[in-house]
């Protein structure tokens, strides 16, 4: 797999795990200055929490469709049973290293 699509796999997954964060960051900010009487600013806030949730759904969109194409990650893998070390090493006899 090319450095690139690690690279931007890596980033995909670190904006899909920050993005809603700073969503609602921003969300408690917007009630926080309503609370206040800054209703400007409350809107404000509310228009930038919804462009970081846009962000954010692209971001995972983006993150599983780079995944798709990068290749596989085996989950819920507990790796100490026999099981599941032989279905890691036919996946990796089949799939090379397209599997993470």
């Amino acid at each position: 797999m090319g450095d690139l699509m690690r690279r931007a796999l890596s980033w995909g997954i670190v904006s899909s795990l920050l993005l809603p964060i700073l969503a609602l960051v921003v969300i408690g900010l917007g009630a926080l200055l309503a609370a206040l009487g800054d209703t400007v600013g409350a809107r404000f806030c509310g228009r930038i929490a919804l462009l970081a949730a846009v962000a954010w759904l692209l971001a995972v969109v983006a993150t599983a469709v780079l995944a798709g194409i990068a290749g596989i990650l085996p989950t819920m893998v507990d790796s100490r049973t026999l099981h599941a070390k032989e279905a890691i090493q036919i996946l990796e006899e089949n799939f090379g290293d397209r599997v993470f």
